[in-house]
């Protein structure tokens, strides 16, 4: 998952970085951050899928994953905020492409889940 986290970000870094660094700087925070909450499903159970845990079936992680992401949006968008941490705005779009993009270590850990436990099937 390092991996997967740490190419998402040089990418986004490099596509952003002409833009300016308060851009790339809160571009990369975003994926950064969302690849976190992404993979807290991930680590619920290193060997059934999140699909069959139920992604609502812990309330407690998920009232702490939609704090995580109001702390987020805030510290992005509030101009206050945005000052201190020398963010710049992102548009709707840009925002869900980031977050599509943090997924991939949901799916990566998903599609991981599955081929071990073929592969422990087969033994």
């Amino acid at each position: 998952m390092t991996v997967i986290m740490t190419t998402l970000s040089l990418i986004v870094y490099f596509h952003y970085l002409p833009e300016g660094i308060e851009k790339t700087r809160t571009t990369v925070f975003i994926v950064m951050a969302f690849t976190q909450l992404f993979n807290l499903y991930n680590m619920r159970s290193l060997k059934k899928s999140v699909f069959n845990i139920g992604f609502f079936s812990n309330k407690y992680i998920n009232i702490a994953i939609m704090v995580s992401i109001l702390i987020q949006i805030t510290v992005i968008e509030v101009p206050f905020f945005e000052r201190i941490f020398s963010f710049q705005a992102v548009s709707a779009l840009e925002f869900m492409v980031l977050v599509t993009m943090a997924s991939l270590v949901l799916w990566s850990g998903e599609l991981y889940k599955l081929v071990k436990g073929k592969l422990e099937l087969g033994k």
